[in-house]
């Protein structure tokens, strides 16, 4: 029974990439600002307040967004980029297992990684505002 098993655990395992296994399809990224508490935007859905730490799909891009009020806005990609390591790790035993960890791997996106790590920026201070203008007229004379 227990090699029944171990048999088991082992064509489970042959069955999936190494990144798969290893790492998953999600990346931890932190997030943080200066100034503290800017509002986080994630893919168009506000995800609270800087600072913060979220587990990421790593197979695609993301669209972040640092706002606060007084502050000019920063926004960028987050780029999902593939880790040539995993590529190799699969591709190295997939000539003994028929290339199946190269397809998991490539269909689930787990090969990726999302660069960078941990995003930090700092939110610009709007310009301050132009006095007020006063009218140019004169005042009508005493009598």
């Amino acid at each position: 029974m227990k090699k029944l098993m171990s048999a088991g655990l082992v064509l489970s395992l042959l069955g999936q990439g190494c990144a798969t296994v290893f790492k998953g399809n999600y990346s931890d990224v932190e997030f943080a600002s200066y100034p503290p508490g800017a509002r986080l935007v994630i893919d168009g859905f506000d995800r609270g307040n800087t600072p913060a730490r979220f587990s990421m799909e790593s197979g695609r891009n993301h669209y972040i967004s640092f706002l606060k009020d007084g502050y000019r806005e920063q926004s960028f990609y987050l780029q999902s980029t593939v880790n040539p390591g995993w590529v190799i790790l699969d591709i190295f035993p997939g000539f003994l297992l028929g290339f199946i960890p190269v397809l998991v791997d490539a269909i689930t996106g787990a090969w990726s990684d999302l660069t960078p790590g941990g995003v930090s920026v700092i939110l610009p201070p709007l310009p301050a505002a132009p006095p007020a203008r006063t009218s140019a007229t004169p005042s009508p004379p005493e009598e």
